[in-house]
């Protein structure tokens, strides 16, 4: 009888059946392998766990130590500041029992308390050849402890011929305000008059408006004095690149004048 020998097929087959089997024992021990590691990371956490406690542990007996001191001190504190206030308490009291002190009126008469400043608007044309309009109040406090007598204010334009002021300013001779109080009211709006007799000269030689109030002429301690509604038009010529305007006040207490605290300037492209 013949034995019939392995074919190479059959080979084959067994071959892949091997491979297939230590496939899986790879797999086996790799998953083995992984949980070995994890494992092993988590006794180190546990270690790193109990390590910590302990340690804070011993941290924390030194930190009462600690705070109980500082109990200590803080219990010597307060029995300090209990006796201060029973101290101050006292002294309250004998002061209580005494007259109040008069209270000293502080005297203010510096001209930094004299305040004067420019409020105002400017309006621009829409045509390049039309005026330009600056709009606006001179506004002037009384800021002193003291009245003021006979303020008179001169503002000044640096470009006579460019610029004109109008508002309400008028020649004395034509005025009839009624000037018996001379008190300054806070609900009037003041009418001013030319304070210069060559008035006219003044303005087209210096492009200087020296003016006073017509019913007014004191200012009392903390009183408001405006000159409202004034514009000033303006028309620049070819040469001319800026336009300045600004203001000074005078009184009889300070006749060398305060400047306003702001001055209106215009300027053009040449």
């Amino acid at each position: 009888m013949n034995r019939k020998l392995p074919s190479s097929h059959d080979d084959d087959i067994q071959l892949k059946q091997k491979l297939i089997h230590y496939k899986a024992e790879l797999n086996h021990y790799k998953q083995q392998v992984r949980q070995f590691e994890r494992t092993l990371e988590q006794e180190k956490e546990n270690t790193a766990f109990w390590r910590n406690k302990h340690s804070e542990a011993l941290i924390s007996s030194e930190k009462d130590a600690e705070i109980e001191e500082l109990e200590k001190q803080l219990n010597l504190v307060k029995n300090e500041l209990i006796e201060q206030r029973m101290v101050t308490d006292g002294l309250k009291q004998k002061l209580a029992r005494r007259e109040p002190p008069q209270p000293i009126q502080q005297e203010r008469f510096l001209k930094s308390d004299l305040i004067a400043f420019f409020m105002y608007s400017i309006i621009w044309p829409e045509q390049t050849d039309d005026p330009i309009t600056v709009v606006g109040n001179v506004v002037i406090r009384n800021q002193t402890t003291k009245p003021l007598h006979a303020p008179i204010l001169c503002l000044k334009v640096n470009q006579p011929s460019a610029a004109q002021l109008s508002g309400k300013m008028t020649d004395p001779g034509l005025d009839d305000t009624d000037t018996r109080s001379g008190v300054l009211q806070e609900s009037s709006s003041e009418q001013w008059y030319y304070a210069l007799p060559n008035w006219k000269e003044k303005i087209k030689q210096d492009g200087e408006y020296w003016l006073k109030p017509s019913s007014v002429s004191i200012i009392p301690p903390g009183g408001l004095l405006s000159f409202d509604s004034f514009q000033l038009s303006v028309t620049p010529g070819e040469s001319i690149s800026s336009i300045l305007f600004q203001g000074y006040l005078y009184t009889d207490e300070w006749k060398e004048g305060t400047a306003l605290l702001n001055k209106i300037i215009l300027n053009f492209p040449v």
